[in-house]
């Protein structure tokens, strides 16, 4: 008993391991793996029952997505409302929530979120989940600095638990070094500064649609300039200039799954820990592991796409967002990482040598084992938490309404058909599309192997 109250106090908590996780895994955590493999697969509602076993913000996130593609909207418009403002008490008061949300899967929230009230027709709705997503999007920047703010409390918090003899600034060279490697390919850095064009581009989309040129053209300049001379911006900027009148149908594809973030493990610089013990009066060198985000590519679900015939272009990558996040929060990762691998180490250590010395070699034994559980239940390399349920990247095409029916294709096998019908003043079923009103189909593929999800926002 001596030994656990004399490890505690070395380590400054009071709490069991399970309490110290940011995400437990001893209280009946939903398996990820097992989610992410009945959604990617196709099995939706799978998904949505092993989503529904979770608890908190990440979990409302995942089963309001996947509600909204099953179909089941007053569902989705509870659990998607349910994160937002989970999310939302988390940024204001810096709360820890045990998901840590990325500035773009808090903009896409109200984006689905718009998404759902317009499958159902609910513009009432829809537009200011919309306005929301884009005006998040506009103070990205902000929300991220909130974040970077939030991350230095706790640095110094970490800091101040660290005793006061340790060379801190011996850190800097391998913060340094490991937040290098961050530095996005070429073909990323157009989308810097958190703009995922397109949340821009529905926004855009919607304006054109609506009838708001001014507001539809101003948000096209913005996302022309990160992807220059895109083929279904010049299109909708040709048929704004012709004043075309002909009803189309846009098609927005969700493609694969997001770039995986995983934790890497990193040893402390040798020479770091030479000095570090030194300082501290340890009789041996300091040697501990932590572990820092990385990104896994996301995976496409088809090579190609196409609709009636025609090419279905990139006009967002989700990947290069993701990326470009990581990169701005590396060094502040890298640092917290390291501090808190660098206060539990020193803390376990002297305790160990001070049991050692008081109890004997029995007394040592004891307080390492307890004090390497503690490590490794919050050191451990695992997965990051965070939404799987968002694609790898966006393709959009628009079909004028003049056939019989719209068809899309992924690899030359088609994966959608809709019949094209007269709808008049009303919507005419969830499954057709009208060929008198302009729509916006949205389309989720998931895998090449699974059915494609779809959802149908109709002109009002």
């Amino acid at each position: 008993m001596k030994t656990k109250v004399a490890l505690q106090g070395a380590l400054g908590v009071g709490l069991s391991v399970c309490a110290a996780l940011l995400l437990s895994a001893c209280g009946g955590k939903v398996n990820m793996a097992e989610f992410n493999q009945a959604f990617y697969t196709g099995d939706k509602e799978e998904a949505l029952k092993i989503a529904k076993g979770g608890k908190g913000v990440l979990w409302d996130y995942q089963s309001g997505v996947n509600a909204f593609w099953l179909g089941e909207s007053k569902e989705a418009a509870k659990l998607l409302k349910s994160a937002d403002e989970g999310i939302e008490k988390a940024q204001e008061k810096l709360i820890n929530t045990g998901y840590n949300p990325y500035v773009y899967e808090s903009v896409l929230l109200d984006l689905y979120t718009a998404y759902n009230y317009g499958s159902q027709d609910d513009v009432q709705k829809a537009r200011p989940a919309l306005n929301r997503a884009h005006d998040k999007q506009n103070q990205a920047k902000e929300t991220f600095a909130k974040k970077i703010e939030k991350q230095q409390k706790q640095v110094e918090d970490l800091k101040a638990k660290i005793p006061e003899k340790v060379p801190l600034d011996k850190l800097e060279g391998q913060i340094s070094q490991i937040s290098a490697k961050y530095k996005v390919s070429k073909e990323y850095e157009k989308y810097k500064g958190f703009v995922n064009p397109y949340v821009t581009y529905v926004s855009a989309l919607s304006a054109m649609i609506e009838g708001d040129r001014p507001k539809a053209e101003n948000l096209y300049k913005q996302i022309d300039k990160v992807v220059e001379n895109n083929e279904i911006l010049n299109k909708d900027f040709e048929l704004m200039a012709s004043g075309d009148t002909q009803k189309r149908t846009w098609i927005l594809i969700e493609d694969g799954s997001i770039a995986a973030k995983w934790k890497e493990p990193y040893k402390l610089d040798p020479a770091s820990g030479i000095l570090i013990s030194a300082a501290v009066g340890l009789s041996a060198p300091l040697d501990f592991t932590f572990y820092i985000p990385k990104l896994e590519e996301g995976k496409s679900a088809f090579g190609s796409y196409s609709a009636n015939g025609e090419t279905i272009k990139l006009l967002s990558s989700l990947d290069a967002v993701a990326a470009n996040e990581l990169q701005a929060g590396a060094k502040m990762a890298v640092t917290l990482s390291i501090l808190q691998g660098l206060s539990i180490s020193v803390a376990k250590a002297l305790a160990t040598e001070a049991a050692a010395s008081k109890f004997g070699a029995l007394g040592a034994v004891g307080t390492k084992v307890a004090a390497d559980a503690a490590t490794d239940a919050l050191m451990q390399p695992k997965i990051v938490e965070s939404i799987s349920t968002l694609p790898k990247q966006y393709l959009a095409v628009s079909i004028p309404n003049t056939g019989d029916e719209i068809s899309v294709k992924g690899d030359g096998k088609e994966i959608f058909n809709a019949k094209l019908e007269t709808c008049g003043d009303k919507s005419g079923s969830t499954e057709s599309l009208c060929a008198d009103k302009n729509n916006i189909l949205v389309l989720r593929a998931t895998s090449a192997n699974a059915p494609v999800n779809a959802q149908i926002i109709k002109e009002q």
